[in-house]
Formats: structure tokens, sequence, C-alpha cells
């Protein structure tokens, strides 16, 4: 028997709050095994021309390959950013 192959998807949010409610969301629909937060991280990136800085948090989302795209829209659907930056690690079946 082999073991289960996971999907790995990084999701920055604007607060601790926000994150751990979405995580416990995913895992509550059956689209997450897993979430885990990251309270406090730092982002760097360009909007407008300029470089900004900001303090958010990072969810860790464990799930299965063939739930990636639920997940995802899961996430975009109930995130407070209009585009949120989601990194998906692993293999989508």
């Amino acid at each position: 028997m082999q073991p289960e192959t996971y999907v790995i998807l990084l999701v920055t949010l604007g607060t601790r709050d926000e994150a751990e409610r979405m995580g416990e969301g995913l895992v509550d629909a059956g689209l997450a095994a897993r979430g885990s937060v990251i309270p406090t991280i730092h982002s760097f990136y360009r909007e407008d021309g300029r470089l900004q800085r900001d303090r958010e948090s990072l969810l860790i989302v464990t799930t299965l390959p063939g739930k990636v795209g639920e997940a995802r829209a899961f996430i975009r659907e109930h995130h407070s950013f209009e585009e949120p930056h989601i990194v998906t690690l692993g293999t989508e079946e």
C-alpha cells in the first residue's frame, strides 16, 4: 500500500484570526487534511510601482491532489484580499 501523496498550499492572510478561520473552514469542509498557521510573517512585494511591506499571517494547508481546485476556489471565495496569494507545492493530478 502506497502512502498518500499530499499537496501543500501556502496562503497569506491579513491576520492570524483570518488565517485560523480559513484553515478551520477548509478542514471542516473536507477540503484539507490539516491547516497550520504561522502568526506573523513579513511580506515584500511591488504594488502601484512601489515596494510594499506588510505583516501578514501564513496558512499552510495540507490537501490531496484531487481537492486542490476546490480548496483554491474556497480560499478565493472566503479571502478578504481581492486577489489572494496562493502558492501550490506538489503535484496536482
